[in-house]
């Protein structure tokens, strides 16, 4: 029987894996029986509905940030993700802010826009290549379904972008007018 290895793609979880949880063995009939990634998925690949995505990621999310610049060092946070009158939100700290579907081109995650640059692997929050990730997720990042939002204007505006790789996962980048940014990796929190 054939077999699989897959070697440390799960390194991004928010938490190190021993050395001997790294390798994961899987044969043919454990990936057959695994379940379909309905959120961003081969079977939903250019089917970005939000009236259906908007309540399978709705939830309760653990954030791990690494900043640049004004932003230096690690933020980690808690935010809530819900669907309510056909529209989803973020919400934490005592705000609540609007996500807004991104439909057709996707904006590229990994990208500084404040500074027009890709962002430094200093400040990625996953530390595996987004291929990787893509892979282990079973999503194309191309048509993952992506929101973004904005608050404040002028010099206290700040902004991100997620793209949600299943129902538990999403990855994105988030900035301020203070010229910091910085990779956020969002898991569903237990």
């Amino acid at each position: 029987m054939k077999k699989i290895v897959l070697i440390g793609l799960l390194a991004f979880a928010p938490f190190a894996l021993q050395a001997e949880e790294d390798l994961t063995e899987l044969d043919d009939s454990q990936l057959t029986d695994s379940k379909p990634n309905l959120v961003c998925g081969t079977q939903t690949a250019g089917r970005f509905k939000l009236d259906q995505i908007g309540p399978m990621i709705a939830g309760t999310y653990t954030a791990k940030a690494p900043g640049l610049g004004m932003t230096k060092g690690v933020q980690t946070f808690t935010v809530t993700i819900s669907y309510e009158r056909g529209r989803v939100y973020l919400s934490g700290d005592g705000r609540k802010i609007e996500l807004t579907p991104v439909y057709g081109t996707r904006k590229e995650l990994r990208y500084d826009p404040i500074q027009q640059k890709v962002l430094p692997k200093s400040a990625h929050a996953a530390e595996v290549t987004l291929d990787e990730m893509a892979l282990l997720m079973d999503c194309d990042l191309g048509v993952a379904p992506q929101f973004t939002w904005t608050q404040g204007s002028g010099g206290r505006a700040s902004g991100g972008v997620y793209s949600f790789l299943d129902g538990d996962v999403a990855l994105g980048t988030m900035w301020n007018s203070a010229m910091g940014a910085r990779e956020v990796l969002l898991m569903r929190a237990n």
